[in-house]
């Protein structure tokens, strides 16, 4: 048998071990702060500072994923080094080639425009000079579950139809020339302001314009101020007044087998700076002084506002003001979009009353940017004199002096074309200037209130 001496020695080799090698007593007892009781789980946990600074931290074990949900859908996406995330717009990377052709541009122009890692969206919107919900639009386009007959080519809209919806904060687009092609209105889903300038009278107003989507159309409210500067050729006889305008449109236009004419009693379309087009002059010849009055749609010799033969007191922007203040457009806005610019196809500029967009003047003919020529043409010879007739050469004083010739250009007899799958009307430097006819259903909204 073993001595005692020599199991105490055994008892205390033993001892030292387990103290040496062991776990670390446990820690004193603290009292509990206010409203936990002794012995929690908080309480027991050692913080990271007290433990042994000799010693590293264990990794933490890994945690088994909740049920139905995988590892993979646990882990947060890292921004690729080629495709940083962007600041200030949705999680997720966007597809930068589709998102240039959305836009207009190539993919190097829009990659310069982001600039280095992490961009900034608002910087880039006002680079490529849009609206920095045009360029969320691009970058994070949101899937559209129905089916939209003017969206053949898979262009989407960041807008459910149907959805209610509206932006409150509104932006500046004093000035702004667009660039986007989306065909669809609800893309344009914002509130906009601007300041305008009275050239004639030295006034500055302030416009306001919003697009909204409920329903299945889209609601387009404006004061009706431009978001440019006007009447500079002094020739308004009657001053801009603010309005209260509301148009809508259908944000699934539908084009119909057989034309509506346009007429007096509609307005036309409704431009992305809140000014509506309304081509008809009620001015014909041996009506009254030839510039007003003359409201029956069957009479002939309408005069044309935009023939450089006629004087109608429009502004360099091909705008006037009706009796009431109303300023609108009888052709080129010349705003918006650039009409020298031929570097690419122009951009939606506004939306007919039937809801399909209205473009500038240029589009891709395969591979070649040019203007889209409209099929009217002027009559040969001279006009009918006489008794209620003008008489003179067809010189394209009255719209009577034109007449369509399919096949003569690009544009049906409406002024529209599908490009890229998309049908479109198109601003052009002859008559009809923007809109022949609806292709479509006007909507209600736009019907003459007065």
């Amino acid at each position: 048998m073993l001595s005692k001496k020599v199991l105490v020695v055994i008892l205390l080799i033993v001892g030292s071990f387990i103290v040496a090698c062991g776990a670390p007593p446990p820690p004193p007892n603290r009292e509990a702060p206010s409203g936990q009781a002794p012995g929690s789980q908080q309480e027991q946990a050692t913080p990271v500072s007290q433990q042994p600074p000799d010693e590293p931290t264990p990794p933490e074990e890994p945690k088994e994923p909740p049920a139905g949900e995988s590892s993979a859908q646990q882990e947060v996406e890292q921004p690729s080094p080629n495709e940083p995330a962007i600041q200030g717009g949705p999680e997720g990377q966007p597809d930068l080639a589709l998102a240039a052709k959305a836009l207009g541009i190539t993919e190097q122009q829009l990659m310069e425009a982001l600039g280095p890692p992490p961009p900034d969206l608002a910087a880039t919107a006002r680079t490529l000079g849009i609206t920095e919900q045009e360029l969320q639009n691009a970058l994070f386009p949101v899937e559209e579950t129905g089916e939209g007959s003017n969206q053949e080519t898979g262009q989407e809209s960041n807008q459910e139809v149907g959805q209610e919806s509206s932006q409150t904060e509104a932006v500046d687009t004093t000035d702004s020339v667009l660039s986007t092609q989306r065909a669809s209105c609800a893309d344009y889903v914002n509130a906009y302001n601007w300041d305008a300038l009275d050239v004639a009278t030295n006034r500055t107003y302030m416009g306001s314009f919003m697009v909204e989507v409920s329903n299945g159309k889209c609601i387009f409210t404006s004061n009706g101020i431009p978001n440019h500067n006007f009447d500079d050729a002094g020739g308004f006889v009657t001053d801009v007044r603010e309005q209260n305008q509301s148009y809508s449109v259908t944000a699934n236009p539908q084009r119909n087998a057989s034309p509506t004419p346009l007429s007096l009693q509609y307005d036309n379309a409704i431009l992305l700076d809140g000014i509506k087009v309304d081509l008809l002059a009620a001015g014909c010849y041996g009506v009254g002084d030839g510039k007003i009055g003359c409201f029956e749609m069957g009479t002939p010799w309408r005069y044309d506002p935009m023939s450089p033969h006629n004087d109608f007191g429009t502004d360099s922007h091909n705008a006037h003001t009706q009796p009431d203040g109303t300023y609108h457009y009888h052709g080129n806005p010349k705003a918006l979009f650039d009409d020298s610019d031929s570097s690419a196809p122009s951009p939606v500029i506004g939306f007919a009353a039937d809801g399909f967009p209205i473009f500038g003047s240029y589009f891709n003919d395969n591979g070649t940017i040019r203007k889209a020529r409209p099929s009217y043409q002027l009559r040969s010879g001279s006009r009918p004199s006489g008794a209620g007739n003008p008489g003179g050469t067809y010189d394209g004083s009255f719209v009577d002096d034109y007449e369509y010739i399919e096949g003569s250009g690009d544009l049906d007899q409406c002024n529209g074309m599908v490009v890229d799958g998309i049908y479109g009307y198109y601003v052009t430097d002859a008559y009809p200037h923007i809109i022949g006819c609806f292709s479509g259903t006007p909507d209600d909204s736009f019907r003459k209130r007065r």
